[in-house]
């Protein structure tokens, strides 16, 4: 559901509600039949809104950071819960801001851990000519003893599984292949997919 139709349906839907409300109070048929049909466009705009959730980005965000945190916590040693939410602050990436609502802020400690071993992270997507498409999140850290270190979790996706971005990105261009650094933190506030 585009952000168009999802206008479009909400303001007449809001214009159904407003007849049915200033209809007399005499429990007109009329007024019953508006307000029906107002409820029933505001339910299609929730089940559109729920839908744009289960498949849009801010899944694809949560995915990438969840593999992020469960690499990032036995790599460093920490806990997993308390990786994720120090990710998110540490690569400034505002939507995955969304994902911690309600949780506490991670620990100074686990922030001061990661901003001393972690060099980069990446996530790409590339889409090989045969096969299917993958989404491949890369840590590079140092190990306790400072040795440098790289390590990477791959998953296979099928092409209607990518984001929109990404697939548009690789439609558009020659590259089968798109890259988006989350640390050190990128200009563009959060560069995942």
């Amino acid at each position: 559901m585009t952000d168009s139709s999802l206008k479009a349906l909400l303001d007449y839907a809001k214009s159904q509600v407003a007849q049915a409300r200033n209809q007399p109070r005499t429990g007109s048929p009329q007024a019953g039949i508006a307000l029906a049909y107002g409820l029933e466009l505001l339910g299609r705009v929730i089940e559109g809104v729920q839908s744009d959730l289960e498949g849009g980005e801010l899944v694809e965000v949560a995915i990438v950071y969840e593999t992020l945190a469960t690499e990032t916590a036995r790599l460093l040693e920490v806990d997993a819960p308390e990786a994720f939410r120090a990710l998110v602050e540490l690569c400034d990436d505002n939507r995955a801001r969304l994902l911690l609502t309600g949780q506490p802020a991670a620990s100074a400690e686990v922030l001061e851990l990661l901003r001393q071993r972690l060099i980069w992270l990446t996530v790409t997507y590339d889409w090989p000519p045969e096969g299917r498409s993958r989404r491949v999140v890369e840590i590079v850290h140092r190990s306790a003893a400072g040795a440098l270190r790289s390590c990477t979790a791959t998953q296979t996706l099928e092409w209607h599984e990518l984001p929109d971005r990404v697939r548009s990105r690789m439609l558009g261009g020659t590259d089968r292949k798109v890259r988006y650094q989350l640390f050190p933190a990128t200009g563009g506030k959060g560069e995942a997919a």
